[in-house]
């Protein structure tokens, strides 16, 4: 998952983290973070045509946070 620098030091992953992080800042970092789009894959606020988005990365990490969401009812993807 993403690097952990510690609270306060990496807004981008306090975020992420967040459960109340927003879809407009999920899409914003996901675009300038690929270290932390495991982390976004597996995010409640993660929408539909994001998640679609990530089903096409082929990095193992965003593959795996996918299907847990997909197994636990979060999410389903037709990749």
């Amino acid at each position: 998952m993403g690097k952990s620098l510690g609270p306060g030091k990496d807004p981008d992953l306090d975020i992420v983290r967040s459960a109340d992080a927003s879809p407009s800042d999920l899409q914003r970092i996901a675009g300038t973070r690929p270290d932390l789009l495991p982390d976004i894959a597996a995010h409640p606020n993660a929408y539909p045509d994001l998640l679609a988005w990530l089903a096409t990365h082929q990095d193992p990490a965003i593959q795996d946070a996918l299907a847990r969401c997909s197994s636990a009812g979060g999410i389903t993807s037709s990749s």
